[in-house]
């Protein structure tokens, strides 16, 4: 068993690559989505690892190549075995996630309800950072609780999301292939790629 993902080969075949220091924009869900994750991961799940600064890869070589939206080369993760890692029971990229219109349709039947979209852009500006790129769980919260329409809904938004119940640590060694998606933040060792040859 082993972790493997998908991308272009480094410059230098040694190199060690240490945690994202800045939050990573998520580039197959919505911002929306990314911001009540990460709110219900700070509330819930302060142990997981945060999405943010994660890597992304796959519990087999098959997954990297299905779920890569680049075609260039499989590498595996070297890290350490008993490091802890997250990896998902959903067997789907994380863009066909059902949460994605779970939480994008509480939304909008809220603020539809409340006339929001009606409003000129300055009645709209504290709110609609909620669509904006990497909020702290902390500024989701504030938008929640200062935004009526959405603070009526925040128990239904933290409780009804299913991505993060859907989600197991595990130690690095022991992930396995016959689940979803794998996920960790590098620890100060850091991590290094070996490709994988191709048959």
């Amino acid at each position: 068993m082993g972790i493997y993902r998908m991308q272009a080969p480094p410059e230098n075949a040694e190199k060690v690559f240490f945690r994202q220091p800045t939050r990573r924009l998520p580039k197959d869900i919505p911002f929306l989505v990314d911001n009540i994750w990460e709110w219900i991961r700070s509330i819930q799940y302060p142990h997981f690892p945060s999405r943010r600064h994660s890597l992304f890869a796959a519990a087999s070589i098959e997954a990297a190549k299905a779920w890569s939206s680049t075609k260039s080369q499989v590498f595996e993760v070297l890290i350490e075995p008993t490091k802890l890692v997250a990896q998902q029971m959903f067997h789907k990229p994380v863009r066909l996630h059902c949460d994605l219109k779970l939480i994008h349709g509480l939304v909008v039947e809220a603020i539809q309800k409340s006339g929001w979209a009606d409003r000129i852009i300055t009645d709209k500006s504290s709110s609609s950072t909620l669509f904006a790129p990497c909020l702290t769980g902390q500024e989701v919260e504030e938008v929640i609780s200062s935004w009526p329409p959405i603070a009526n809904i925040r128990q239904d938004l933290l409780d009804g999301p299913k991505f993060w119940r859907e989600i197991s640590l595990v130690e690095s060694r022991r992930v396995s292939p016959s689940l979803g998606e794998v996920f960790f933040e590098p620890s100060e060792q850091g991590f290094s790629l070996r490709p994988v040859p191709s048959l």
